[in-house]
């Protein structure tokens, strides 16, 4: 298998082309020996990596940066969270790193003490709570070559156990290979070329031995089966339709789909009450998904005939842009801010100028301070001068016209 890359580099690069017959599968015994050693192997990278002095891109920077970001697929890309809710995720990770930059700052004043070593054993606890992603191992260990020189023999030990995990994890993804292929038939004819189910498919694989925990008593291709499928459906919903649904969107589709066509051979009317009752999905939320089942798309540049004069044209050059002005109110408003400029012109200077400035005729309205330094008067003397200027265009009933084309 390719590395953590094929993740966002080049998606099709994740399954290449290779006879699937060659890679024994794995026993069940098997599966789970090679989960626990990559967990094993996990937690031992993670621990040496915490020996390291702070350089770019190390552990304790990047749970910094995913703590402290508002975007919770940021702290999804940094490790996995075992909580469903994310604030609790938060909280967990904001309190490890707390005590994580507590213990670098005791081990920097007191490293000559025998409570040292007590204190870096507690950080290498604290880090290895999380179960970090394959791609974010991949990261930290491409990453500690920022590390000091004279760190070398621990980068050397490094760059060994994560050879063995890699080795492992590779074999891991390339033994069940042909589970992603005889998933992945199921879903060919539906809008994707094989190769591309085939990718988005081995990408789930992945996703899956990184997941996967064999304390829950679950076989790994049972397991494996709900990634891979995942991953493809994604990769059709994405693809296929016009306009892009979400995914969970999708699924309640297809359950609603699905018990619409078993009241049908039923048969039974499939109301939307009934249906409610099947999947248990609110009526209303079902009177969306029937409407977006039924709406076909259109395209803007589609022709459309005018049946009076046979005349083709397109639905963007009959759709209103109700934002845009109209040719007429345009020319409307052109005409009278001319006629406002003029009348504006025969009052004393100082009083017209402040008006245009104010009110942003033929341009933008100015504040008080910024039309005052434009006549070199003060503010107070700016609103003064205006409160006059209006005054006068009131009684001469201007004023009525002016707030009109302002409106």
């Amino acid at each position: 298998m390719t590395d953590a890359g094929v993740y966002k580099r080049n998606r099709k690069s994740a399954l290449p082309r290779r006879n699937f017959q060659v890679f024994e599968l794995l026993t069940p015994a098997q599966e789970i020996e090679y989960a626990k050693q990559l967990r094993h192997y996990k937690n031992q990278i993670i621990s040496l990596l915490t020996n390291l002095p702070p350089y770019e891109g190390c552990l304790e920077q990047r749970m910094r940066e995913a703590y402290l970001s508002p975007n919770s697929e940021k702290r999804t890309a940094l490790l996995i969270r075992n909580e469903n809710d994310d604030e609790k995720a938060r909280e967990r990770m904001g309190a490890c790193l707390e005590t994580v930059q507590k213990i670098n700052k005791y081990l920097s004043r007191r490293r000559s003490q025998h409570r040292t070593q007590v204190k870096i054993e507690n950080r290498r606890a604290l880090y290895c709570e999380f179960s970090y992603t394959h791609r974010t191992i991949t990261h930290l260990v491409s990453d500690f070559e920022k590390a000091e020189p004279g760190d070398r023999h621990i980068i050397e030990q490094i760059n060994r156990l994560y050879s063995e995990y890699k080795k492992i994890f590779d074999h891991y993804c390339d033994s069940n290979l042909r589970l992603v292929t005889s998933i992945a038939k199921n879903y060919a004819k539906k809008g994707l070329h094989i190769d591309d189910l085939l990718s988005e498919g081995a990408l789930g694989l992945m996703t899956a031995v990184d997941r996967f925990d064999p304390e829950r008593g679950c076989k790994f291709s049972t397991f494996a089966t709900h990634w891979i499928r995942q991953g493809i459906r994604k990769a059709l919903y994405n693809t296929t339709r016009l306009i892009r649904i979400p995914i969970n969107k999708m699924d309640e589709i297809e359950t609603f789909k699905k018990a619409r066509k078993d009241l049908i051979l039923s048969g039974i009317t499939p109301t939307l009450e009934r249906i409610s009752q099947i999947t248990g999905i609110d009526v209303d939320d079902l009177k969306v998904i029937a409407a977006i089942r039924t709406r076909t798309p259109l395209s803007l540049d589609g022709q459309i005939k005018n049946v009076e004069d046979e005349e083709r044209g397109s639905f963007a050059e009959i759709l209103e842009d109700k934002k845009s002005t109209r040719p007429e109110d345009a020319a409307e408003a052109g005409e009278l801010q001319d006629e406002l400029i003029k009348t504006l012109l025969k009052i004393p200077e100082k009083y017209g100028g402040i008006i245009i400035l104010r009110y942003g005729l033929g341009g933008i309205p100015m504040k008080l301070d910024d039309a005052g330094k434009a006549f070199g008067v003060t503010r107070e003397r700016a609103r003064q001068i205006q409160n006059k200027a209006e005054s006068i265009l009131k009684s001469r009933g201007i004023l009525l016209y002016l707030e009109d084309f302002l409106d």
